[in-house]
């Protein structure tokens, strides 16, 4: 964490499929003292009956993730962000070219939200990469790094 207890924050997630597209529902961006991160996260599940928070497993989020697991209810998912920032965002391009991602009409982060992906890869970048991050979990998109793994047998001769 930071000096002064300042743990930086993005997060995208409140993203939504309905099996066929991916609606970005709502984010927000900021630097709170981790305390007040704790209350953020805790505010923001309750806000939308999430069925669970997902949390990169890294850096500030890892003591984040112990803290929420062992102070609530909250059904914590910690995220491995394997690969970059960009392969991430790489492996989830083709959902904005395909028309898949909904973007909300108006929103007071949109501006923001837009502005970072225009500019990507330049920082600040976390908005788009908890973007790739949250598009890659729920359409199933293997993570960089990552391989898909079969689960059809084998044929035995």
């Amino acid at each position: 964490m930071p000096a002064g207890g300042l743990a930086p924050a993005r997060c995208t997630d409140r993203q939504s499929t309905d099996g066929i597209d991916y609606y970005l529902i709502d984010a927000w961006a900021g630097q709170p003292e981790y305390v007040d991160l704790e209350q953020k996260v805790q505010d923001y599940f309750e806000r939308h009956k999430a069925r669970e928070m997902s949390i990169e497993d890294k850096a500030s989020g890892c003591a984040l993730i112990s803290t929420l697991k062992h102070k609530t209810r909250i059904p914590i998912v910690g995220v491995p962000a394997l690969g970059s920032k960009e392969a991430r965002a790489e492996a989830v391009t083709p959902l904005f070219y395909a028309g898949k991602v909904v973007l909300p009409e108006s929103a007071p982060w949109l501006d923001e939200w837009i502005e970072e992906h225009v500019r990507f890869p330049a920082k600040p970048n976390d908005l788009a990469d908890t973007t790739s991050i949250a598009l890659e979990r729920l359409s199933g998109t293997p993570q960089a790094g990552w391989s898909k793994v079969s689960t059809t047998r084998p044929s035995w001769r």
